[in-house]
């Protein structure tokens, strides 16, 4: 636990030994391989992220987090082809979870350093990034008020609106009615 604690931007150069250290102790913890490479790709430390990932890849394979790092690489090391193809996949498989933000403004991202001919499809990820945000920012502020008065509606119609919300803007996805059907 004490890798996790410290692992906020300020403390991220006191963590980077508490997640080896995990590792020495468990090699076979693959979320710990993950969070570590989350971290090295942070710190800009990118010759070492493969390793990491690998192991994630084989001790957690469910562990979509890794899908996304692998992604984050791709991008980092300005390989637009395997970021996109790798954000589009990840778009597959989550297309309307808390990370899909940032998958489509990765993607953003990849069309707009193609000039002219991919702007339109960087405006289209950039606004649905956008969206994505701003459906969790409301999400995550009425599940807290939730959590805090179980009693509040307006915070039950502003979790049930935001998954109904979810649920038209991704092909009515059944799993995104069945969030909101609680609140």
């Amino acid at each position: 636990l004490r890798a996790p604690a410290l692992d906020s931007p300020a403390r991220q150069q006191g963590s980077k030994p508490e997640w080896r250290a995990e590792l020495a102790l468990h090699p076979g913890n693959g979320r710990a391989h993950a969070l570590l490479a989350q971290l090295l790709i942070d710190q800009g430390h990118l010759d070492e992220v493969q390793t990491h990932l690998d192991a994630a890849r084989v001790h957690a394979p469910d562990f979509a987090f890794v899908q996304l790092l692998a992604r984050r690489l791709a991008l980092q090391q300005d390989d637009d082809e395997r970021a996109q193809r790798a954000f589009r996949d990840y778009l597959l498989l989550e297309p309307y979870g808390p990370q899909a933000a940032e998958a489509h403004h990765a993607l953003s991202l990849v069309f707009a350093r193609r000039g002219p001919s991919g702007a339109d499809e960087a405006a289209a990820h950039e606004q649905a990034s956008k969206a994505l945000e701003q459906v969790y920012g409301f999400l995550a502020s009425y599940e807290q008020r939730l959590a805090e008065d179980p009693e509040d509606l307006e915070a039950a119609d502003g979790v049930s609106r935001a998954y109904l919300s979810l649920y038209q803007n991704f092909r009515g996805d059944r799993r995104l009615l069945d969030k909101a059907e609680p609140a």
